[in-house]
């Protein structure tokens, strides 16, 4: 155990702020997830906040590392090193470049280690991260002419991704099948979506949404108001109004009745729309 039991401690900033440098630290990857979060806050209660405050503690620590990246750290970068291990730019023991921070590098190169160059500009940085291809950055441009020792300098996409969610169209990942622009969701069917927000299903009919991130969407439906439905899960999907979780059939239902199993009452119903 790296911790002892200590007696309980009311809230205070270094707590917070422990919490958030651990939130930070979990971070760096791009991706926090929930074994993550658990760990951070096992650790929280190991050094000795009551469990009644950690949910508090942990909200008020997101906020504090969610400001302190909004300014801090908007740039990625990567040197062009040589076989000779001569030309580690972004080294120990080599100048402040730019506005990068400092940091630490490797002087042998990798496998296939390769720079960028002039035209490149706009390019992706991607990397295959928990079975998902993901786009990390952008290339902003480069320290030389390519050669052993240039650095390329990349804008982080995740510091501005409040601004690109606002530009992406919606269901930007489903692909349109035809002139009429229908679309077709791997896990969520085909469906014809309008500029007022409004959607037509094939076999759910009618329902509003607007979604940015078609992995987990609230769409609104008349006859059930709200539903959350998730790649995930579906075609379980949760009603906000109810507080209650259903499935629906969709082998045995049409445009106007579902055959849903209320889950609150473990039975099965009919919804006409």
């Amino acid at each position: 155990m790296f911790f002892k039991k200590k007696e309980k401690v009311d809230i205070n900033s270094n707590l917070i702020e422990i919490c958030a440098l651990l939130i930070h630290a979990a971070k760096i990857d791009e991706h926090f997830s929930e074994k993550e979060e658990k760990i951070i806050k096992q650790t929280m209660l190991k050094i000795g906040v009551e469990n009644d405050r950690l949910d508090k503690l942990f909200n008020e620590a997101i906020k504090i590392e969610d400001n302190s990246v909004s300014s801090n750290g908007g740039l990625l970068a990567f040197d062009f090193d040589s076989p000779s291990n001569g030309h580690n730019q972004l080294g120990h023991n080599t100048g402040k470049i730019d506005y990068l921070t400092t940091g630490s590098s490797e002087s042998s190169p990798l496998n296939f280690e390769v720079s960028t160059a002039e035209g490149d500009s706009g390019g992706p940085l991607i990397a295959f991260q928990d079975n998902i291809w993901r786009i990390f950055g952008t290339v902003s441009y480069g320290t030389s002419d390519s050669t052993y020792g240039d650095v390329t300098i990349l804008t982080r996409l995740s510091n501005h991704l409040e601004w690109i969610q606002d530009k992406l169209p919606v269901w930007p990942s489903e692909k349109i099948i035809n002139d009429q622009g229908w679309r077709e969701s791997e896990w969520f069917g085909y469906f014809l979506p309008f500029s007022t927000g409004w959607n037509f299903h094939s076999q759910l009919g009618w329902f509003w949404s607007i979604p940015k991130n078609d992995n987990d969407v609230w769409a609104y439906f008349n006859h059930l108001g709200w539903l959350w439905l998730s790649r995930s899960i579906f075609p379980f999907m949760y009603s906000y109004n109810e507080k209650n979780w259903y499935y629906v059939d969709l082998a045995n239902g049409d445009q106007t009745r579902w055959f849903l199993f209320d889950f609150k009452t473990s039975s099965w119903k009919t919804a006409d729309l």
